[in-house]
């Protein structure tokens, strides 16, 4: 397991980078945050997501907040993706052109 850092902040836990499509992120689950490598996501099921687009640098480059059943198709050519609860990145200040680390 690592941690999602930002300005040497732990943000939250996080799963290594996978790239597998995310069908829902599991309620009072351990982990904070998921990374992922995917240009289409779908949670079926889930209660939402905050979903983070990163370039190479891990600079955050888009914020978007997803409902229950929503396909997420992404708009840029990106490196990364962090995905978390919805709400999550309110809670962490999470803003655009922070720049985050995995540790």
């Amino acid at each position: 397991m690592a941690w999602l850092l930002k300005d040497g902040e732990v943000l939250a836990s996080c799963d290594g980078v996978s790239a597998a499509p995310l069908t829902r992120i599991p309620v009072g689950s351990p982990i904070g945050a998921q990374l992922i490598q995917a240009k289409r996501l779908h949670f079926a099921g889930a209660k939402g997501a905050d979903v983070a687009s990163l370039d190479t640098e891990r600079v955050v480059k888009a914020l978007c907040s997803f409902g229950p059943w929503q396909p997420i198709v992404t708009k840029h050519s990106d490196a990364l993706l962090v995905v978390a609860a919805r709400g999550a990145f309110a809670r962490w200040g999470l803003e655009l052109g922070d720049h985050l680390e995995v540790r």
